[in-house]
């Protein structure tokens, strides 16, 4: 059965200072008519180079997004999923995700990334299975990165006619991927994992240490902290806080709640603690994000 990505509002955000972390950035793009474009079309094919700390915060973006990082590492927190992506390494961002990007302590990187949208996005994701964030090392990074800077070429030139080869290399990006993942590129969460992560994140509002988590997923705290470690690189508890101060962005950004209430509902029991790991996790305090949304 093919899944049905449900489409709801882009919300962007950016660290202080996000633009001032650019040594280099290129985006193209063609919005064309032609035929060739309606099922399957690059949103944009963009290359960049950063250097410093920042972080770009995505909720719900619409596109299927494949970044490759030539050069440098980044950290993506996609639906609470974490990965570090180093160099020769490709990291996908299903379409319809809540995804966090942001430097790592190394300040540098360097990548070039291709957005997809169309029709054929979600059936082509069910059948190649990329419908779950994934990073991993490809055989065939050069080959992809090569198809990449094509595509971006043929976007900047747009001449009419070139329509059928850029959808032709998107097409072969993906099932290049999909192969790559079948011969064992994939690092999938183990079920207990997986379920989970399903209960932190029904159970938010209520203490979850790690005891409890442990005893929920009936193993050892040895073995959850392994778990964690292995598959999510943090601790159980910096996960949950993690993922709590993300609900309490998302609470304060669409409803009419005050920074205590909302503290109160993902188990901050002091308002202030709230408010400086906000701002540890975000670059701003909830009053201020909320001002700038």
């Amino acid at each position: 059965m093919v899944r049905k990505t449900v489409r709801t509002p882009l919300k962007m955000f950016f660290s202080p200072g996000y633009d001032k972390t650019i040594r280099h950035s290129v985006c193209q793009g063609w919005e064309t008519l032609s035929p060739a474009a309606k099922p399957l079309w690059p949103r944009c094919v963009f290359q960049s180079e950063r250097a410093g700390g920042w972080y770009l915060q995505r909720y719900n973006f619409p596109y299927l997004v494949i970044e490759l990082m030539l050069e440098g590492e980044l950290r993506y927190d996609v639906g609470g999923v974490r990965h570090l992506s180093s160099e020769g390494e490709i990291h996908i961002t299903p379409p319809g995700s809540d995804v966090r990007v942001e430097s790592t302590e190394l300040g540098f990187c360097k990548r070039i990334g291709l957005e997809l949208h169309g029709p054929m996005v979600d059936p082509l994701c069910e059948s190649l299975r990329l419908g779950s964030p994934v990073n991993f090392p490809a055989n065939s990074f050069g080959t992809i990165s090569d198809n990449l800077q094509s595509i971006m070429h043929l976007l900047e030139k747009k001449e009419p006619g070139t329509e059928p080869d850029i959808a032709a290399r998107c097409y072969d990006t993906l099932t290049r991927l999909g192969a790559e993942l079948d011969q064992g590129g994939r690092v999938p969460l183990p079920v207990v994992l997986k379920k989970l992560l399903d209960y932190i994140h029904s159970n938010l509002h209520q203490p979850l240490s790690c005891t409890e988590l442990a005893q929920t997923a009936s193993c050892s705290p040895s073995t959850l902290m392994r778990l964690f470690q292995r598959y999510l690189q943090e601790t159980p508890q910096a996960y949950v806080n993690r993922c709590r101060l993300q609900h309490a962005r998302q609470m304060l950004l669409s409803q009419e709640l005050s920074v205590k209430q909302v503290a109160a509902m993902m188990g901050f029991k002091n308002q202030f603690y709230f408010s400086r790991a906000f701002k540890k996790e975000f670059g701003v305090p909830p009053t201020q994000a909320r001002h700038e949304a």
